[in-house]
């Protein structure tokens, strides 16, 4: 039997997570300083290492239902840096981002919602 996960969005800078594993809430705050909580913790910010998986997180949901390439996510996160294989940078941080959902959330819904198609992640 598959789980049922709730994401709800609340309005353009609130968006709710919760898993029947886990009853704590996830909060997503994007107007302002973006900021993740679940059940009162902060989540962005913890670790130094994920500064630019956070950015993209918040890049990707703050153009949810759009058709990104590598080069435009890179183009937009980070102006004037070069990427010798931008397809591949990308890649490594969707990966990471897919991990802190799964292993550090058990958000298995947040994960699931970044699809690569087409040459565009959605």
């Amino acid at each position: 039997m598959q789980e049922k996960h709730m994401i709800h969005i609340i309005n353009d800078d609130q968006v709710l997570y919760r898993s029947p594993r886990d009853p704590e809430m996830v909060e997503i705050f994007t107007l302002g300083r973006f900021l993740v909580k679940r059940g009162g913790k902060v989540l962005t910010g913890a670790s130094v290492r994920a500064v630019k998986v956070w950015s993209l997180f918040q890049f990707l949901l703050t153009n949810r239902g759009k058709a990104l390439t590598a080069e435009e996510i890179l183009d937009n996160l980070y102006p004037g840096e070069y990427y010798k294989n931008p397809y591949q940078a990308v890649r490594s941080l969707i990966h990471r981002l897919r991990r802190l959902f799964t292993d550090e959330f058990a958000a298995p819904a947040l994960s699931a919602n970044i699809v690569y198609t087409q040459g565009c992640y959605r």
